[in-house]
């Protein structure tokens, strides 16, 4: 319910404001937002999470689903999926905070806070099936694996799960 509020605020926004960039002054301009360094990094924001949420559709395949599934499905663990859990969330996120910062507004900011916190608990939903359905296996790759971000391993623990990939991809 969250994200199908944040999205229409999302595209009301968006749309507006491609029509008449005035509207960021409707809606709350946030002026010390507003400036071109500010644009450059939310086109590059939006860039990246259109990017990051396409791959994320892509890995899943035949898997992609708006709601969670009523019948086991496979754990996806290839693509992006082997870095991050969320890319399709993360890429939304992205996108609507690079919008906020295109079009700086106190309702686009609405629209980034909805977003972020309706994701939040479609993937907290979305672990308790996934940690039902796949158990152990899905244990384990939330080890290796972060939520939105790649976990950043250090020395040793690094080489060592490199190798083990590399002998656990020899194997198949």
């Amino acid at each position: 319910m969250i994200n199908t509020v944040a999205t229409l605020l999302w595209l009301a926004v968006t749309l507006l404001y491609i029509f008449d960039t005035r509207s960021a002054v409707w809606f709350g301009r946030i002026a010390f937002l507003d400036n071109h360094v500010a644009k450059g990094l939310g086109i590059a924001l939006s860039t990246v999470g259109l990017l990051v949420g396409i791959a994320g559709e892509v890995a899943l395949g035949e898997s992609f689903r708006l709601a969670l599934p009523r019948g086991e499905t496979r754990l996806v663990t290839t693509g992006i999926y082997r870095h991050i859990r969320n890319p399709c969330a993360l890429g939304v996120d992205l996108f609507a905070l690079g919008t906020f910062l295109i079009a700086p507004s106190l309702l686009a900011l609405l629209t980034v806070v909805l977003n972020v916190i309706g994701h939040y608990l479609k993937v907290q939903a979305e672990e308790v099936y996934l940690r039902r359905t796949h158990g152990a296996e899905y244990e384990a790759y939330c080890a290796r694996t972060g939520r939105y971000l790649p976990r950043i391993r250090r020395g040793t623990k690094l080489i060592e799960h490199q190798i083990a990939a590399i002998e656990e991809a020899s194997q198949s």
